[in-house]
């Protein structure tokens, strides 16, 4: 569940998702997203400002975002308004310099799809801020001395996927 929440002492308007611990099947998978979510700061990731947790729940304190999925743009002005070059510019733009980041802390989003590009209000310039990092990895620099393998898991959505990540 997400709620609308707002700081008692800075007046902040932030989002606070409410993930039961109970409905967490991969709790090292949670904590990773949490980890490399914590380190990101960029205008166009969407940003955890803090984490907290009692005996059921775990909330977590980010960006609010009311401008909705980019998915939902696309098919709601497909028709009658479709996006100009300028503005699909505009937003790949934002999202490729978000990718370039992530790139930059050695972070694979793994899971890039339009419901995971969310507007930041509901403006028709809005800027966007990638989510969901559930499925994203650190991975080590191919000029430094790891021995890290190249990744081979089969993450993301399928729907999505490239034919060559299905076929191995």
């Amino acid at each position: 569940k997400i709620y609308k929440a707002k700081n008692k002492i800075s007046g902040d308007i932030r989002a606070m998702k409410q993930i039961d611990k109970s409905k967490i099947t991969d709790m090292l998978t949670f904590k990773n997203e949490i980890e490399i979510l914590s380190r990101m700061d960029h205008p166009n990731i969407i940003k955890l400002f803090e984490v907290f947790e009692d005996n059921k729940y775990f909330y977590l304190i980010n960006d609010l975002c009311t401008g909705g999925e980019l998915l939902d743009r696309i098919v709601k002005r497909r028709y009658e308004n479709p996006f100009t070059e300028k503005e699909a510019a505009i937003i790949f733009k934002e999202l490729v310099s978000a990718i370039s980041y992530c790139h930059d802390m050695n972070i694979v989003h793994r899971d890039l799809k339009p419901e995971n590009i969310l507007f930041i209000n509901e403006d028709k310039n809005s800027p966007i801020k990638v989510i969901d990092f559930g499925f994203s990895k650190e991975f080590k620099n191919k000029n430094s001395n790891s021995k890290q393998k190249n990744m081979s898991s089969k993450v993301g959505t399928v729907y999505y996927m490239a034919p060559e990540i299905l076929q191995g």
